[in-house]
């Protein structure tokens, strides 16, 4: 794993179905470290086997401080920078597009599987 993905861990939410699994196992793949995050533990759990680099995280990203819950077991990790793919989330801007950044974590929309958002 070279530093720069050591560094940085990737935060997917609603990762524990559809595209949003496709997108944590696709970045995993890569080599990035990934918290996959979700409501129900048992489809992350899902999302999580056989792919030593995805950490579940049971979480709804809707709930007050639950953002700030799971960013901060992203740079806990030791990761000194997050990126979050994610279709609508707290860290989204409704009508805005691309990347809207909040401290160390970069928040964009979706991509296809197998590429990278943000920095």
């Amino acid at each position: 794993m070279n530093e720069e993905r050591q560094n940085r861990i990737i935060v997917v939410t609603g990762a524990g179905t559809g595209i949003g699994r496709a997108t944590a196992r696709a970045f995993a793949a890569r080599g990035d470290r990934v918290l996959a995050v979700g409501r129900r533990p048992a489809p992350l759990a899902e999302t999580a086997a056989g792919h030593p680099l995805i950490t579940p995280v049971v979480a709804d990203v809707t709930a007050e401080n639950a953002p700030a819950r799971v960013v901060g077991e992203a740079l806990d990790s030791g990761a000194t920078s997050a990126t979050c793919s994610t279709p609508a989330s707290p860290w989204t801007t409704p009508g805005r597009s691309g990347p809207a950044s909040t401290g160390n974590l970069t928040a964009a929309s979706p991509a296809p599987a197998g590429i990278r958002v943000g920095q």
